[in-house]
C-alpha cells in the first residue's frame, strides 16, 4: 500500500464537463486515470501524434548561445537585438535546434509575426500590438531609453 487515495476515473460528460465518473481508477495513462468503462481510446494516425509532440521550451543558456552567435545584432538590420525567433515556426514542423533559430530586433520579429498572422491568422498587427503583455511593453520602453541592455 502506497498511503496514497485511490483515484477516480478522469473521464467527463462531453456535455456538461463539470459531470465526471465517480469510479475507481484501474488504467493510467499520462495524467489519464480511466476506470473499466471507460477506456482511452487513441485512434490517432502517426502524423497527428507526431503534431501533437511536445517540443521543450528553450532554456536561457540555449537563448544566450544564439545572442552570442549573432552578436547581439539584428539578422535583418544590424541593430542590437534580443528577441530568439524560430526561422521554420514550430507549428510549421520547425524545431528548438540552433540552426532554425534567429536574433532579431523587435522591429523585425513584429513584422514577422505580423506577416505569419496575416499569412494564417485573419487578425491584423494592431491587434498583435494590443495582445503585447505590460511585461513585455515596459521592457521595450526601457530598452528605448538604454537601461536594459543585454
Amino acid at each position: 500500500m502506497t498511503g496514497r487515495a485511490p483515484k477516480t476515473c478522469s473521464w467527463r460528460n462531453p456535455e456538461n464537463m463539470a459531470q465526471g465518473c465517480p469510479r475507481r481508477a484501474v488504467e493510467h495513462r499520462g495524467r489519464d486515470y480511466r476506470c473499466e468503462q471507460h477506456p482511452v481510446v487513441e485512434n490517432l494516425d502517426a502524423n497527428q501524434r507526431a503534431r501533437r509532440r511536445r517540443i521543450k521550451p528553450l532554456t536561457t543558456a540555449e537563448k544566450d548561445h544564439i545572442r552570442e552567435r549573432d552578436w547581439h545584432v539584428c539578422r535583418e538590420c544590424g541593430a542590437p537585438a534580443h528577441q530568439v525567433d524560430h526561422i521554420t515556426e514550430i507549428a510549421d514542423g520547425g524545431d528548438n535546434r540552433p540552426s532554425n533559430l534567429q536574433l532579431l530586433c523587435d522591429r523585425h520579429h513584429a513584422l514577422k509575426t505580423a506577416q505569419s498572422r496575416r499569412d494564417g491568422d485573419p487578425r491584423d498587427a494592431a491587434t498583435l500590438r494590443r495582445e503585447l503583455s505590460a511585461r513585455a511593453l515596459r521592457k521595450r520602453r526601457l530598452r528605448e531609453q538604454g537601461f536594459y541592455v543585454q
